[in-house]
């Protein structure tokens, strides 16, 4: 079955498929359960980035600190973008954003996302982004187009940037890829199931060999066509733009893929690339490409749970005697006994929560002073967070917040409220915390240097300096289900089958 491949035909776009080929022979490793990689390409309106994950220390415990660096291409200018006290694990990138995963030991996963176009309009002293999700740990994440999803044990597929999908509930994959406008993933519990969302792909793209459904290894998306590895070393592709394959043209072993417009490369065991659609540049067609690997986590914590010799991969310390001062003592303890790096979270979370509303841990009512009872800040200040109206509960005896320092606000306040959440699980780690409140001072530096220079942009990027009427971008657009369902803030805020083997499509 013939198909006409896709031909390069400029400069630019074989600039393009070099930066492709190294990243895709930088990110190669053999399929595992969790599905990620370490580089990443994004295309903005005037340039390619090809960015990696770079780790520059590596401690004992195998914790360490990482970043994130971009290349603009064809200009060479480089962008970093650290990861605090929290390592980035994964890295993914499509249209005009880049996407960091941190996953730190024993605690929820992070992701934080940067639009390429919106830094570059703010023009800040360093990239600052947003998160986008913070929830259960992901094994396996994607992205394609102007989207990115991800995988977790505990719920359905979860993709970001992307309101148009419609993905049935229930559905659960062992791995996936996107493309432009679609998603393909195999199907958890059954390899020989390949379903597709979005976009003019076959919703159930199926091949048999011989009469025998195909199972399936891995898969991987370009930008209108799809290709998947099956465990006798086969290759399959759909969609618009895929390749003619011939059997004799396949390594004997196929350690990764990477697709493309209208082209597909394949890694193989002896580390040399084949692409079809493009040609290899010569100078790397005989050269041994290896993956590159990034390990590591580690935990920032302190407090009561350490004096008692709790850490987060040692059990629980139990205690008969009081731990810690009323008010701010973790719910968990008078139920469990137990103190643990959690318990010093959520008294963190009631410190900031005193912080943001002025009030003390055990208060009165400002209109019941003298007289009432007694009343927590938690009871007082997270509502307000999770119903949008932070604005209600600042302490009135300091300025309202102006320009970036409501969002900075919005966030000391919801991670004041993710702290203090009844159950220790689900508690960020100290060192997320400590993510998030340096993101918070990034943001309220910046006001400070555009007021000091007299700067037009010294409001809201969005128009506002009000806090009851201004809407944080970085709120406003986050699509995260663990994110806008639980702190929505107010203010601040088809195609043919191409095969290599006699398959035949059903």
């Amino acid at each position: 079955m013939s198909r006409r491949p896709g031909l390069a035909t400029s400069t630019t776009r074989l600039l393009v498929v070099i930066a492709f080929l190294l990243a895709v022979a930088a990110a190669a490793a053999p399929p595992s359960p969790r599905q990620f990689s370490t580089v990443a390409i994004s295309h903005t309106r005037n340039s390619t980035l090809v960015c990696a994950l770079i780790i520059d220390r590596v401690n004992e415990d195998g914790g360490g600190n990482s970043k994130l660096q971009c290349k603009s291409m064809p200009d060479g200018r480089l962008t970093s973008y650290p990861s605090a006290d929290i390592p980035f694990n994964a890295i993914a990138a499509g249209k005009d954003f880049l996407c960091g995963l941190m996953a730190p030991v024993g605690g929820h996963a992070a992701m934080r996302w940067w639009s390429f176009t919106e830094e570059e309009e703010a023009r800040r002293s360093r990239p600052v982004g947003r998160r986008i999700y913070w929830g259960p740990s992901l094994r396996s994440m994607s992205a394609g187009g102007p989207h990115v999803c991800g995988l977790s044990d505990d719920h359905d597929p979860t993709c970001w940037e992307w309101p148009g999908l419609d993905l049935p509930k229930g559905l659960d994959f062992s791995l996936i890829a996107l493309g432009q406008d679609f998603l393909c993933g195999i199907v958890k519990g059954d390899d020989t199931a390949m379903r597709c969302y979005g976009g003019a792909m076959p919703s159930t793209p199926q091949f048999t060999a011989d009469g025998v459904d195909v199972t399936f290894q891995t898969v991987a998306a370009g930008r209108r066509h799809a290709c998947a590895v099956d465990k006798l070393g086969g290759l399959v592709c759909w969609g618009d733009g895929n390749p003619t394959v011939r059997l004799d043209e396949l390594p004997a072993d196929m350690m990764a893929m990477a697709l493309g417009r209208n082209t597909t490369c394949i890694l193989a065991g002896n580390g040399t690339v084949r692409c079809w659609g493009v040609k290899v540049p010569e100078e790397y067609t005989h050269t041994t490409f290896v993956s590159i690997e990034a390990d590591g986590d580690t935990v920032s914590d302190f407090g009561l749970s350490l004096v008692s010799g709790a850490s987060a991969s040692a059990s629980p310390t139990t205690t008969s005697g009081t731990a810690g001062t009323v008010g701010y003592m973790d719910p968990e303890y008078y139920r469990l006994q137990e103190l643990t790096e959690r318990s010093d979270v959520y008294s963190f979370g009631v410190v900031l929560l005193e912080l943001v509303t002025g009030r003390k841990a055990i208060h009165r009512d400002q209109s019941q002073e003298g007289s009432g009872s007694p009343r927590n800040v938690i009871e007082f200040a997270v509502p307000a967070v999770e119903a949008g109206n932070i604005d209600k509960i600042l302490d009135s005896r300091v300025p309202a917040p102006r320009g970036h320092e409501v969002e900075a606000v919005a966030r000391v306040a919801k991670i004041g409220a993710e702290c203090v959440r009844p159950r220790g699980r689900g508690r960020p780690v100290m060192s997320e915390v400590v993510a998030e409140l340096e993101w918070a001072v990034t943001l309220c530096e910046e006001c400070v240097v555009r007021s000091a220079s007299g700067g037009r942009n010294s409001s809201s990027r969005n128009g506002g300096s009000d806090m009851s009427r201004s809407r944080s971008r970085s709120e406003s657009e986050d699509r995260s289900p663990y994110h806008t369902r639980e702190f929505s803030f107010g203010f601040g805020r088809v195609a043919g089958v191409g095969h290599a083997r006699s398959y035949s499509t059903m």
